[in-house]
C-alpha cells in the first residue's frame, strides 16, 4: 500500500513537537558552522529552521505512524539490514529476473518496458558499487538493462562494467588509494600551487589508459548505453551526458561527472556547459533515468542509509549546505548552492527517504517517482566509510559488502526470503524505516 496520509495533528501531538524542536535544532546547528563560514554559514541559521519545520511538516502529511510503530523508531541499535528489507516480489525485480530466465537481450525485448540501472558516486565508496556491479555480472543479469545511469565515481564504474572488464573495481584497492590521487594536505593550503586535492587525470589520463586500460571502444559499442550525469553551472540541474562522438567526448564527460568544485579543479566546459561534479544536484540519478523514460529503475546505492533520530533530517541538511558554502565557496559555485537549498526547500524529503518510500506497494505513483518502479539496493555497514578513505582494508571491505547487497536480492537466502514474505504482510515497513534513516546526503560529497 502508498504511504497513507496522515490526518491533521493537535498541537501537543509528537509531531507538533517535533516540529517546534526541530526548528530550534536547525538554526542553532547551522549557526554553529558559522566558525567554518564566518556570516555565510550564520546566514543559513533561519533557513535551518524554516527548512526542518517545512521537513516536519512534510513528514507529517505523507505517513502516519502509531504509538509502537513511533517507539520502533526511536530506537538507534537496529542494523542497516534491518532497516531495509528485501522486498522480492517488487516490480523492478521481478522484470530482472523475467528478462534474465528470458535470456531477453538489449534491443530485442518482447516487453514494453525500459529498465534503467542507475549508480551512485560517493569517491571512494565507489568501490561498493564496484563490487555490486561485479556481482551484477557474475548473475548474468548485465543483458537484463536497457540504460546504465553513472553519477562521479558511478559512472566510471559503469565503464569497466559495460565493457565487460572485471579489473575495474581493484582501481580502488590497488591504484588510487593513495596520494597521487587523493592528498587532502592540499586542501590545508589551497592558495599554493600543489595541483588538484582529488586528480582526475591521474585516474582518467594514467590508470584508466595504462595500469587497467578501458576498453572505450567496447563502452562506445555497448548495445545498453551509457549515460553520464553532471550538475551543470549554466542551467542549475543535472545534466544527462550521452551519444559519445569519441572516447575523448566520453572522458571529458567522465571529468566533468567527477569534477568536485574546488577539490577537482575549475569547471570543466564541455558540450558548451560549465559542468561540476553530479553530486552537486543529482548523487543518486534516478531522476534522471526517470526523466528519460524509464518504467522501472534499479539503483546501487554506496552506502547505507544511517540510523539517526527524527530530528537529524531536520537540520541535516542545512549544515550540509552551510560547510559547503564554507569550504568550497568560489564565485562560480554560488548559484549553485542557492539552487540546491531552493531544491532541499521545495522536495522536503532525502533522496534517502524517497528511495525507501519506492519499497512500498504503490510508491510509483507518488510524484517524485511519476508513474516508474524504482528499487534501491543499500548495502550494509561494512560501506559505512568515508569518500576519502584510502585504508585498503576497509575498501577491500567495500567490494565484498557491493557484492553481497545484491546477493541478498537477486540470491537470497531462505531467512531472507521468509523475511520479505513478512514484509509484503506488513506493507508499511518501509515507512517505519523511514523513520530510522539518516539523511543519505548528509555529509560533503566528496565523490568520483
Amino acid at each position: 500500500m502508498p504511504p497513507v496520509l496522515a490526518e491533521s495533528k493537535p498541537l501537543g501531538s509528537p509531531l507538533v513537537k517535533d516540529t517546534r524542536l526541530a526548528h530550534q535544532a536547525g538554526g542553532k546547528a547551522a549557526a554553529g558552522y558559522a566558525v567554518l563560514g564566518g556570516k555565510a554559514a550564520a546566514d543559513y541559521a533561519v533557513l535551518g529552521g524554516r527548512l526542518a519545520a517545512k521537513y516536519a511538516k512534510q513528514r507529517g502529511q505523507t505517513m502516519s505512524m502509531d504509538d509502537a510503530d513511533s517507539q520502533k523508531a526511536d530506537r538507534s541499535d537496529l542494523k542497516s539490514e534491518d532497516l531495509v528489507p528485501v522486498k522480492l516480489n517488487h516490480p523492478a525485480l521481478q522484470l530482472v529476473r523475467e528478462r534474465a530466465e528470458q535470456g531477453s537481450k538489449p534491443g530485442q525485448r518482447t516487453d514494453a518496458y525500459k529498465l534503467g540501472l542507475v549508480i551512485e558516486g560517493g569517491g571512494m565508496r565507489g568501490a561498493v558499487s564496484g563490487g555490486a556491479l561485479q556481482a551484477l555480472h557474475d548473475l548474468g543479469l548485465k543483458d537484463a538493462f536497457d540504460a546504465v545511469y553513472g553519477s562521479s565515481a558511478g559512472a566510471i564504474n559503469a565503464t569497466y562494467f559495460l565493457s565487460d572488464q572485471r579489473t575495474g573495481v581493484d582501481i580502488y584497492t590497488e591504484d588510487i588509494a593513495n596520494q597521487q590521487f587523493i592528498d587532502l594536505g592540499r586542501l590545508l593550503n589551497r592558495n599554493g600551487d600543489q595541483g588538484p586535492v582529488l586528480n582526475l587525470k591521474f585516474l582518467l589520463d594514467y590508470v584508466m589508459e595504462e595500469v587497467k586500460p578501458l576498453d572505450w571502444e567496447a563502452v562506445l559499442r555497448s548495445p545498453i548505453p551509457l549515460k553520464v550525469v553532471a550538475s551543470s553551472l549554466d542551467t542549475l540541474e543535472p545534466v544527462m551526458l550521452d551519444n559519445f562522438e569519441s572516447k575523448e567526448d566520453l572522458r571529458l564527460c567522465l571529468k566533468a561527472s567527477a569534477n568536485i568544485p574546488e577539490i577537482a579543479g575549475a569547471p570543466l566546459v564541455h558540450r558548451g556547459q560549465r559542468l561540476v561534479d553530479a553530486a552537486v544536484f543529482e548523487a543518486v540519478p534516478f531522476r534522471v533515468a526517470i526523466a528519460d523514460g524509464c518504467t522501472h529503475v534499479i539503483t546501487l546505492c554506496t552506502r547505507p542509509p544511517f540510523k539517526g533520530g527524527r530530528l537529524h533530517k531536520a537540520f541535516s541538511d542545512v549544515i550540509t549546505a552551510a560547510v559547503k558554502r564554507a569550504v568550497l565557496s568560489p564565485d562560480y559555485m554560488k548559484a549553485a548552492w542557492q539552487r540546491e537549498l531552493d531544491m532541499l526547500a521545495a522536495d522536503g524529503l532525502s533522496t534517502d527517504e524517497m528511495l525507501l518510500m519506492s519499497l512500498d506497494e504503490g510508491s510509483e505513483k507518488l510524484p517524485f517517482f511519476a508513474g516508474t518502479h524504482v528499487y534501491p539496493i543499500f548495502p550494509g555497514d561494512a560501506a559505512r566509510y568515508a569518500p576519502v578513505c584510502t585504508d585498503v582494508e576497509t575498501l577491500k571491505a567495500g567490494v565484498a559488502e557491493g557484492g553481497k547487497a545484491v546477493m541478498r536480492v537477486f540470491r537470497p537466502s531462505e531467512e531472507q526470503v521468509q523475511a520479505s514474505e513478512r514484509a509484503v504482510e506488513n506493507p508499511g515497513s518501509a515507512a517505519v524505516a523511514l523513520n530510522e534513516v539518516k539523511d543519505h546526503e548528509s555529509d560533503l560529497r566528496l565523490s568520483p
